[in-house]
Formats: structure tokens, C-alpha cells, sequence
């Protein structure tokens, strides 16, 4: 059975079913009444049911019945001035029954007729229901209620409204300002048990009130910022969003935030940057008069509906996504940077055997070899020697006295290293006197288990996880060769930090590496740029400069 709305010709445009059903009803601009979007409204029946009863002006039809909503004439008790713009109404009503956290509609009356606003409750108690009320200068509800006296009647309609606890026992954490505290109090005050933070922003000190009454309710920290302090203020200067920079989501399960729409949106956006999930967020805004929305009214008691894409928790979840292999690459980075630039310790691995060859398309000759050659082997090293032919050979040496031989397959174009040295002076011709002299040279550790010292030689290994360096040592001449097997992907990286020659798979991991960290950025400064704290924008353009500049020097180095 179809559910269908029709809006009836009391409307006019309060907008309360707009907020409460956004999907099934909207202000019309010309006529600036409300007017229904869907034929079948089955799917939101829960939320038009909600709009129907909270019209004042019984305007909402499900199917053909209008939702009667009853409002009860009641007396003005007293009207106490909290600060220079907002009073706590109080009115006779016995019976009254809320919820934490609720509004009502309030039915004034002034030379125009009749008019409804709404208001958060305070509290109810023994027969006086207590609302707190911003009077908005010049407006139609401000002139009635800043005149108002004691015995003067009004209209109350009963508590509506979702904006109420989910839980009474897990922390929550409140942010608010100004008549955003109305709904506060009774919420704090229902949950005692629970652990709570309050966070009150003002313009001025001397636009906070009920400080006292709120650091009575037990459990509760309070924390009041200010745009403007005077001489006298010594608590927290700026924006409301400040204290929330450095909260843990996970201290807080549940946020609640009430206030005006700029504030309210910028709670929201700082929290969720902060990594609350958007729907942990509960929101009641309020919107002056002489909009489309009176004084008071909600433009969302309850999380709004989720919308196709999330896009902050698809940012995060992006940004998270690539975070991590790109942390793991400038590990790796970093590691092989560091064997680079350590040439007593590792340089000797960069003299790989196995896992060098001759690039496709280099001509086997003195021109165009020898270059190639001299990027395999550590920086300063030079040409002494070359030997042209089918499989050419070349002796390169170091003004340091290191020196290599360099031999070419031509069949595989594969390339043997073999780097050549003396013995320090009183050096013992064993196998321990032998890995003593040189293990300043070599990384790893000795093999002494398979060492050999016979026929006028000593040989053995040096092992580490980087690759396996063969020494021999001719005791006649007191000189030794050194053969490094290095693993492929660390000669490479090796290379890589030392600006030599990359080949297609190295450009590959460039290019990769270089896609990753533009992820990285981008999802990170979109999350800062939507932040509402100036320096997180500020933090995101640096982000974004910085990340620019890594990528070209990435993508040159190719």
C-alpha cells in the first residue's frame, strides 16, 4: 500500500518538514511554500509521519487525513535575562513530559496575529517548563519576548524532536555556544553516570552563562573558549573548534553539537577530520528569523541521511589505503639510501655479479661501454684500462687505491665485477687475520666454518642479507679479489639513490611510488582543505607544494 503526501493551503513555509523529511518535501521559491517531491512515499513514512505531527499549522496530509497537533494555552511564569541577548522563559504547564534534548513549538502574538517559533527545553519541573531564547534583533519573536510579562498566554505544543541521547552510559562529548546550551543541560544532567566533555564558545566572556550549573552535574569537564576576551580572561582565545584539535575519536563514541549552522558545520568538519565517523556526530542547528527557517527552528534533529558517496570517509579511507604502501617504499628507500652512503660499510655490495647487465642497445665498444661500466661501480672511480672484443674487459681504480675489474659477456651481456685490494701492512695470512683486515670493508659476517687457507691462498665469505662477498687472497702478493652477489631490487634501489642510469622495471617503481605519494597528497589536503581551521588549510597548501616537488625530482630521476 503507497503512502501519499499532499501539503494543504495552511502552509507556510515554516519549514519544519523540510528538515524533518529533506527528501520528500522542499520550499518552493516562488510561492515559498512547502511542496511534496515524490508520488509514493512508503520508504519515508517514519520521517513524513515525524513532519505531519511537528507542522504547526497542520499543513501535512498522509493520505488525505490531516495530523491534528494540539497546542496548549499556558501563562508566562518569569522571563530571566541570561546575557544581554538571551533570556530563560518559564511557563505554567502541568504534565509536561520531554526528552532530553527536545524542542517545542511556542505560539506568540502580535500586531501581525498569530506566529510559531521553536525552542529547545531547558527542564520541566514541578509544573514550570523552562526554555532558553535568543532574542534576534529586530525580529518578530525578539520584539514579542523581549516585552513580555509574567501572566501574559502563549501556545505550547508538546516536545518533539530526535535530537536525544543514544546512550546514557558511554562518554560524550558536547560543543556548543549560545542558546545551543538549552538542549545541553537536560541531556548532561540524564547522563551523570557517563564521562563527559563540554565545550561552550562565546564571542565575549560575558556571553557565557549556567557555568555553574553545568560543573555541578557530576562527571563533567567544562570548557568555555572566547573570540574576544577582556583583561579579565584567562581561559582558552579563538574558536569553539580549538579544544576539539586535540581529541581522540576513540575517547568519544558519541558527539553531540547544537548551535547555529556555521558552527555546527565547522564541529562537524573538524571532528571528522580528526577521524570521528561523520555518523557518530549528532546535530541541531539553529537559523535566525527572516529566513525560510524562524528563530529556533532545527534543520536537522538527526544525522542526515547518508548521501551516495561519503566523500570525508572515502578521503580517509584513501588517504589510510595509501599511506601505507607508501610508507613501506620510503622504508625501503630510505634503507638503501642509507647502504649507498655508507662506503666502508656497503659500498663494495653495489659490485653485484649476478645482478648486472649491459642494457639493451649500449654498443660493446670504449665509447659507449665504458659509461655504463663506470655507473655500476661507487662514485669516483675511473677508467685505466680497456680491452675491446667479443667479451670486453676494463680495469677501473679509485684515487682512495680501490680498484676493479670489469668483465662483459657478450653472448648475455651480463657483467662480472671483481674488486681488487692490498692487505694492510702485518696483516696474519689466516682466515681469522684475514676477515679481521678486511671486515671494515665488508658487511656481513665471516664464514670462518667454510674458510680455507691452503695452496698459498685464503678464501672465504662474507654473508648478510644484502648478498654474499667471495674473498681470496694470494699470499705471495699479499692482494685480494672480492666477488659481491648482491639481490637484484638492492643494486637497483642502491642505483637509484645514486642517481645512476634506471632501467624499465626501476621506472616502474618510480612512476608508482610517484602515483602513490600524489594519492597520499591529495586525499590528505582535501581532508585539510575541508577542514574549518585556517592553519589546516595552511598545512594542506604546504602538503601540496612540497608533494609537487618530490614528484618532479621523482619522475626526473627516471
Amino acid at each position: 500500500m503507497s503512502v501519499r503526501v499532499a501539503v494543504a493551503p495552511g502552509c507556510t513555509g515554516m519549514g519544519s518538514c523540510v528538515r524533518l523529511a529533506p527528501t520528500v518535501f522542499r520550499i518552493d521559491a516562488a510561492s515559498g511554500k512547502a511542496v511534496v517531491l515524490l508520488d509514493d512515499c512508503t520508504a519515508q513514512r517514519d520521517q513524513v509521519m515525524e513532519a505531519a505531527r511537528a507542522c504547526p499549522f497542520v499543513a501535512v496530509e498522509v493520505d488525505g487525513v490531516q495530523m491534528s497537533e494540539p497546542i496548549d494555552t499556558v501563562q508566562v511564569v518569569a522571563s530571566e535575562r541570561l546575557t544581554p541577548d538571551i533570556i530563560a522563559l518559564r511557563l505554567r504547564r502541568a504534565g509536561f513530559t520531554f526528552a532530553p534534548g527536545q524542542y517545542v513549538f511556542l505560539r506568540l502574538t502580535d500586531a501581525q496575529g498569530e506566529f510559531f517559533r521553536t525552542y529547545s527545553v531547558v527542564s520541566s519541573d514541578k509544573g514550570v517548563v523552562t526554555l532558553a531564547i535568543r532574542l534576534v534583533p529586530n525580529g518578530r519573536a525578539g520584539k514579542v519576548l523581549s516585552a513580555i510579562q509574567p501572566g501574559t498566554e502563549v501556545g505550547l505544543s508538546r516536545a518533539k524532536g530526535l535530537f536525544t541521547l543514544l546512550s546514557p552510559d558511554k562518554p560524550k562529548l558536547f560543543v556548543t555556544g549560545g542558546t545551543g546550551l538549552a538542549p545541553v543541560v537536560p541531556m548532561a544532567k540524564a547522563a551523570a553516570g557517563a564521562r563527559k566533555l563540554i565545550v561552550v564558545g562565546a564571542r565575549n566572556p560575558g556571553d557565557l552563562f549556567w557555568r555553574q550549573e553545568l560543573l555541578a552535574i557530576p562527571n563533567t569537564e567544562l570548557v568555555e573558549v572566547v573570540q574576544n576576551p577582556d583583561p579579565t580572561w584567562t581561559g582558552p582565545v579563538g574558536l569553539v573548534t580549538l579544544p576539539l584539535e586535540k581529541l581522540n575519536p576513540t575517547d568519544w563514541p558519541e558527539v553531540y553539537t547544537c548551535g547555529g549552522p556555521g558552527m555546527v558545520e565547522a564541529v562537524r568538519k573538524t571532528l571528522v577530520a580528526r577521524g570521528f565517523a561523520p555518523d557518530s556526530v549528532l546535530s541541531d542547528s539553529f537559523v535566525a528569523a527572516g529566513s525560510a527557517v524562524p528563530t529556533g527552528e532545527r534543520r536537522a534533529v538527526a544525522p542526515a541521511p547518508a548521501p551516495s558517496y561519503d566523500w570525508p570517509s572515502l578521503l580517509r579511507r584513501l588517504h589510510y589505503i595509501a599511506s601505507a604502501p607508501l610508507a613501506l617504499v620510503i622504508l625501503f628507500y630510505a634503507l638503501t639510501g642509507f647502504i649507498a652512503n655508507r662506503s666502508t660499510w656497503f659500498e663494495s655490495q653495489a659490485t653485484g655479479t649476478s645482478a648486472r647487465s649491459v642494457p639493451a642497445g649500449v654498443e660493446l665498444d670504449r665509447e659507449h661501454l665504458a659509461p655504463v661500466l663506470a655507473a655500476m661501480l661507487p662514485d669516483g672511480a675511473e677508467l685505466r684500462d680497456f680491452t675491446a672484443g667479443t667479451d670486453p674487459k676494463a680495469r677501473f681504480a679509485a684515487a682512495n687505491g680501490r680498484a676493479w675489474s670489469v668483465e662483459v659477456a657478450g653472448e648475455t651481456r651480463g657483467v662480472r665485477i671483481v674488486e681488487r685490494g692490498e692487505l694492510p701492512a702485518g696483516t696474519e695470512l689466516t682466515s681469522e687475520g684475514v676477515a679481521a683486515a678486511l671486515a671494515s670493508r665488508f658487511s656481513g659476517h665471516p664464514d670462518l666454518d667454510h674458510a680455507s687457507a691452503e695452496d698459498g691462498t685464503v678464501q672465504l665469505e662474507f654473508a648478510s642479507v644484502w648478498g654474499t662477498h667471495r674473498i681470496e687472497v694470494d699470499n705471495a702478493t699479499r692482494t685480494w679479489t672480492a666477488t659481491a652477489n648482491a639481490h637484484p631490487l638492492v643494486v637497483s634501489l642502491t642505483d637509484l639513490h645514486r642517481g645512476k642510469h634506471a632501467g624499465a622495471w626501476q621506472k616502474v617503481i618510480i612512476d608508482v611510488t610517484a602515483l602513490i605519494l600524489a594519492l597520499v597528497t591529495l586525499s590528505g589536503a582535501a581532508m585539510a582543505l575541508m577542514a574549518a581551521a585556517p592553519a589546516r588549510r595552511r598545512q594542506a597548501q604546504i602538503l601540496i607544494g612540497s608533494s609537487i616537488i618530490v614528484v618532479i625530482v621523482l619522475l626526473a630521476s627516471r
